[in-house]
């Protein structure tokens, strides 16, 4: 059984998979399978219904969204919690039946926090921007002529906390107005705009 992401927030979707040969019973129709999410504010879990995504292929996927109440067919979270999704193999293969296999997640409900935003470099044609992130991001800078029209955006792949982005095919003596944003790993985001007036630097 495998979650889809290793962190999700307080209102994302989940993403599940099982994968089980011994699920696929009928080569003509999709089988299904039933799997339990369970989490601290909702111990006693959320049923979800598994559809193998082809008829012959013994991969089974299904969602289920997370809420921070106790809401209609969606498990119940909070920060800092784990949502542990449990699947009961009746035959692994290795002549143990009835198998629990889980797989984990962490709940993160709390946008991440920029600081240091910097020009750390600038030249005729490119710029650099610095900045750190309190956990683990992906950073992306979001620029334009003016702060009203930030057309342009330079996004890294990773997620880090030491953030170094580069700006590049500026035009010379120009000045150039940008914003900072960051998402964490469970999708909660954040944009460091300098109050509302941009950030600035001048070629």
């Amino acid at each position: 059984i495998l979650l889809d992401q290793n962190a999700y927030g307080c209102s994302s979707t989940v993403g599940i998979r099982v994968l089980d040969s011994g699920l696929n019973t009928s080569p003509l129709v999709p089988d299904q399978v039933q799997v339990t999410l369970h989490s601290d504010s909702e111990p006693g879990g959320e049923t979800v219904l598994l559809t193998e995504t082809d008829v012959d292929n013994a991969q089974f996927s299904g969602t289920i969204d997370l809420a921070e109440s106790d809401a209609t067919h969606a498990l119940w979270v909070s920060h800092g919690e784990t949502v542990v999704a449990t699947y009961i193999d009746a035959d692994n293969g290795l002549g143990q039946t009835q198998v629990t296999v889980t797989d984990t997640a962490q709940v993160d409900c709390v946008s991440p926090v920029i600081s240091g935003v910097q020009v750390s470099e600038v030249g005729p044609f490119h710029a650099q921007i610095a900045f750190m992130t309190d956990e683990p991001c992906r950073g992306s800078i979001r620029y334009g002529t003016t702060c009203a029209a930030l057309d342009w955006d330079s996004s890294p792949v990773g997620l880090h906390t030491t953030h170094l982005i580069t700006l590049s095919d500026l035009s010379p003596d120009h000045t150039f107005h940008f914003v900072v944003d960051a998402w964490d790993e469970a999708g909660n985001d954040t944009t460091s705009d300098n109050n509302g007036a941009c950030f600035n630097l001048t070629t």
